[in-house]
């Protein structure tokens, strides 16, 4: 892991921790909304499920955690992520690559 992304790894969490926990406002519906959050960072995953943990207990909405393969020299991630949002089945939350989207 580079400098960099140790640096940038906590920041990321942390963000999504704010982002995950502002998601769902204050509602008398009994459903609570379900995130899905897809990642090909494996060593982010202890960081996104802590902040999915907070969004859960701060709303009663599940989030499931989906770790994507990643072959950046194919383009399998961002293939994957291209055909979802052309067949409009997006995550509600992704890890972006690089300044691909």
């Amino acid at each position: 892991m580079t400098k960099k992304s140790m640096l940038m790894a906590p920041a990321l969490v942390v963000g999504l921790g704010l982002i995950l926990a502002g998601c769902a406002a204050p509602s008398d519906d009994s459903a609570s909304e379900s995130l899905t959050v897809w990642t090909f960072k494996k060593e982010w995953v202890p960081g996104i499920e802590a902040a999915a943990d907070a969004y859960a207990e701060k709303t009663g909405g599940a989030v499931t955690v989906d770790v994507q393969y990643f072959d950046e020299a194919n383009g399998v991630y961002s293939s994957k992520v291209t055909a979802a949002a052309r067949g409009d089945e997006l995550p509600d939350l992704l890890t972006a690559y690089g300044s691909q989207w």
